[in-house]
């Protein structure tokens, strides 16, 4: 034999030899769920929207959970609000409108699926906001190639470096981060809340909110998921999920008031819409859990404060289980225990402008009674540098709905 054809031989021998190599690990430990080949312990979490969508296929959920990272964080599956139902969170972090809208349809056309509760929140909307690289790579995207999809769960270095992780963890015990119904996991606070608050504060006010243009365009991408979901007989539920008052405090600092009041007036209009297109069908119902109730006014402690657990919250933006599990108690009907004060309110065309208007009375209320939050909030926007929201003011407004049209194309 030639030394050019030994050679080859060689080379294509290693080559297969590693190329199935690589289909063994990443098959087995299957990092993100695709195939479930074996019960392994070395898939200890459902985190990226690979593995969300592949746990919506997997598992005959009767009930899914869709919205950001606060309905990830905050509301678990498991909750006995649920009377024992199996519940899949499917919330994705530093996510947008387009996402969810595709991620409510995915769980829609699952057999299983009986009843949705979708998480929104103001963010979602705004069209700064961009679909992650990994969201094409998942069963959400529509224009997924079924071939390029299994040649990245066997052969590419995402998954063999996530397989990895997967060998490292189970090695050392790690205490995974997300359980195996989408659930992200938080432990007991490392920090003071103070110093919690005053992050996600500058994030949101440095760049969040400094660059946010309510798209409309978003609106029209969740009405068409929406009917799509009620014509398969999936129930529904809109959930505007709660956060601390610093964080709408946030929201009027940033200029974007008129926006976020625009934000639920046309979701309101989307209820009423639905409900003229569906007679006969099941009512929408909207839930609006954002406001000044008890729960959200919590005041952030001094620095001089002893460290202790913050309730409701883990920051301005990310409420815990806790509060998550009394807004289950409200949405799902199971009144065995007596409503906060003024948290939950079901917003219709009847009551929404009336609403707004306490909402407005009910800030300036919180504002005289919290003077030590605002401090808080001001000291963020004079940390931020020069670049960030102490010299932008969004307009709010994306009116042509440019970057959605270009997000979907």
């Amino acid at each position: 034999m030639s030394p050019i054809r030994s050679y080859l031989r060689t080379f294509a021998v290693g080559t297969l030899t590693v190329l199935a190599s690589l289909c063994l690990l990443n098959g087995i430990i299957d990092p993100f769920g695709a195939y479930r080949l074996i019960e392994t312990p070395l898939r200890p979490f459902v985190k990226s929207r690979a593995a969300k969508a592949e746990m919506l296929r997997h598992l005959s959920c009767q009930d899914v959970l869709v919205g950001t990272s606060r309905v990830e964080v905050g509301v678990d599956p498991r909750s006995p609000r649920f009377h024992q139902r199996l519940v899949c969170n499917a919330g994705l972090a530093g996510t947008n409108m387009v996402e969810v809208a595709r991620v409510l349809g995915f769980a829609a056309a699952q057999p299983d699926t009986e009843r949705i509760l979708v998480f929104l929140d103001f963010l979602l909307f705004s069209s700064a906001r961009t679909v992650k690289y990994d969201f094409a790579w998942s069963r959400f995207a529509e224009d997924l190639s079924p071939l390029d999809y299994h040649l990245r769960n066997l052969l590419s270095e995402d998954a063999t470096v996530q397989s990895l992780k997967n060998l490292r963890s189970a090695w050392r015990g790690t205490q995974p981060r997300y359980d195996d119904l989408g659930h992200r996991l938080r432990g007991p606070e490392d920090r003071p809340a103070r110093d919690l608050f005053r992050h996600r504060l500058a994030r949101f006010l440095g760049g969040v909110y400094a660059n946010y243009r309510y798209d409309p365009a978003r609106m029209e991408l969740l009405a068409d998921e929406i009917e799509g979901a009620r014509r398969r007989g999936v129930d529904l539920v809109l959930v505007v999920a709660p956060v601390h008052a610093l964080q709408l405090e946030a929201i009027h600092d940033s200029g974007l008031w008129s926006s976020f009041e625009r934000w639920k007036r046309d979701l309101v209009a989307l209820v009423e819409r639905q409900a003229a297109k569906g007679r006969g069908a099941r009512p929408l119902p909207l839930w609006d859990f954002t406001g000044y109730a008890s729960h959200n006014v919590v005041p952030v402690p001094d620095p001089e404060t002893p460290a202790v657990r913050f309730p409701w919250y883990w920051e301005s933006s990310h409420f815990k289980v806790e509060l998550g599990d009394l807004v289950l108690q409200r949405i799902l009907g199971h009144t065995d225990g007596a409503g906060p004060d003024g948290f939950g309110l079901l917003l219709t065309r009847e009551n929404v402008e009336s609403y707004l208007a306490e909402l407005r009375h009910a800030r300036e209320r919180y504002r005289r009674a919290n003077p030590g939050d605002l401090a808080l909030l001001a000291e963020v926007r004079e940390s931020l540098s020069p670049a960030g929201a102490g010299t932008r003011r969004a307009t709010g407004i994306d009116p042509q709905g440019k970057q959605t049209a270009a997000l979907l194309r």
